[in-house]
């Protein structure tokens, strides 16, 4: 094996090597390096010689744990910031004890029982948002991700509680884009003293599920037994909660590319409301939202073309080669998201009107990319964030949001590119934070489900 050469790629600049071309835009770096060298190729980013695989035969090889460890993959200051060894720095016996104890939470009866929970926290939500004027969609989708989240693992309505995992986790996720230096004011102390708080706040919930079942996603878990006849801590489920609300504080971003798109395709709406209507009035159940083929359809797609993750964290366990290149032994493995029908632009300015001002104004923004060419298997039954957003779109008054953008109030100077879908735009600052974040948590790549379309991109498979 040492015969055979390393990967192609460079090495970049002393010290800091590529690392500030790759966080400039992960997407890109990953599609413009797989484009030029392949499935394969080798960087010097974030202090560390790392290769980057792609492709299914890449992403069967990062997920073979023969060659590929979690455990050591990520910096040590990310490992602060997730509180300690929650499940994407776990491998073997131990990472799959852990998963089958968390997936308490996600079999099918549980999600059936997330529904109404869900489908609460969407109508206070739409219900202030009927109330009139603009609002800033990201922050707002942001505190709605966490308030499901709080809702059905934790039995937590809004009040006190919520509103100190919204305000601290709103500073924690500022930890990822700022220099790791532990000195006062810096955002990195800011995030780990926020980190502290809301782990605080998640040790006295388990403490509380401890001597009452609430029949919701921490009460599963903490009574589920794993293969080798284990159970959950104390501290191992504070840390899974805590891995929890930074896996699914993303959907935000696809209920916001919802929006978007749902304005933009009003042939999609209408055969949307259509379904919904069919299937009558009254609460939301888990089979009401199998019963529409279209909605899940929908939301699928919607899922692959805002794509969310560029990169995943891994270490090589041992020299092995891949494509006909060698990746030594200690060296960071990425996964990259390879995007296929791959055709990257940067998005026209879009003009946004702010709320009570008359005069229009110029952001940024950001880059769009397409499909992912490989996507790991989703969760068990239906999978968390689709829940989510199925919920979301099942709701009757989502219809409210109808017409030319009410929630945005866009006015684009520019044709829609000849795709079945269109860029989301979200400013480079939003786009910064959630980068930084979905590039760390890795559990979401099992909520990512591909799509078995056919003969058109709303199409659902076999129609």
């Amino acid at each position: 094996m040492d015969e055979k050469p390393l990967p192609p790629g460079k090495s970049g600049l002393p010290l800091i090597g590529q690392t500030l071309t790759f966080l400039k835009d992960e997407f890109r770096f990953v599609a413009e390096n797989s484009e030029t060298h392949g499935p394969i190729f080798r960087a010097n980013v974030l202090g560390r010689k790392a290769v980057f695989l792609s492709g299914p035969e890449g992403t069967a090889l990062f997920n073979d744990e023969r060659y590929v460890q979690r455990a050591g993959g990520m910096p040590d200051f990310v490992e602060e910031i997730f509180g300690g060894k929650s499940l994407p720095l776990l491998d073997g016996d131990v990472h799959r004890a852990r998963k089958q104890q968390v997936l308490g939470a996600f079999q099918r009866d549980a999600i059936e029982s997330y529904v109404p929970l869900l489908q609460a926290c969407i109508e206070r939500w739409l219900a202030r948002r009927q109330k009139g004027g603009e609002f800033q969609a990201a922050v707002q989708l942001k505190n709605l991700a966490l308030e499901g989240i709080a809702r059905t693992m934790l039995s937590i309505e809004p009040g006190p509680e919520l509103d100190t995992i919204i305000d601290s986790f709103g500073v924690l996720t500022k930890g990822f884009a700022g220099l790791p230096i532990s000195l006062p004011g810096t955002r990195f102390t800011r995030a780990l003293a926020a980190r502290d708080r809301i782990l605080d706040l998640l040790r006295a919930q388990v403490e509380r599920h401890r001597a009452r079942d609430f029949g919701d996603g921490l009460s599963r878990v903490l009574t589920r037994t794993a293969a080798d006849g284990s159970k959950i801590s104390d501290e191992n489920a504070v840390l899974e909660l805590h891995h929890f609300n930074m896996a699914g504080y993303l959907v935000y971003c696809h209920i916001c590319a919802l929006l978007c798109e749902l304005s933009r395709h009003a042939d999609v709406r209408a055969r949307l409301t259509a379904e919904v209507d069919s299937a009558g009035k009254g609460a939301l159940t888990a089979a009401k939202l199998d019963g529409m083929p279209y909605l899940d359809c929908v939301v699928k797609e919607l899922k692959r073309f805002t794509p969310l993750i560029p990169v995943f964290f891994g270490k090589a366990k041992r020299d092995f080669d891949f494509n006909g290149r060698r990746v030594p032994a200690g060296w960071t493995v990425f996964w990259g998201a390879l995007l296929r029908r791959a055709r990257r632009a940067q998005a026209p300015p879009v003009r946004l009107r702010s709320a009570g001002r008359g005069r229009a104004r110029r952001r940024p923004q950001m880059r769009w990319f397409r499909l992912l060419d490989a996507v790991p298997a989703a969760l068990h039954g239906r999978a968390p964030a689709q829940l989510h957003l199925g919920a979301a779109v099942a709701e009757p008054r989502v219809r409210l949001l109808d017409g030319p953008a009410r929630a945005c109030r866009r006015t684009a100077r520019h044709s829609e590119p000849p795709l079945s879908l269109t860029p989301t735009r979200v400013s480079q600052a939003d786009l910064r934070l959630a980068a930084a974040v979905v590039k760390l948590v890795r559990v979401i790549d099992r909520w990512h489900v591909n799509c078995g379309c056919r003969g058109g991109a709303w199409e659902p498979a076999g129609q």
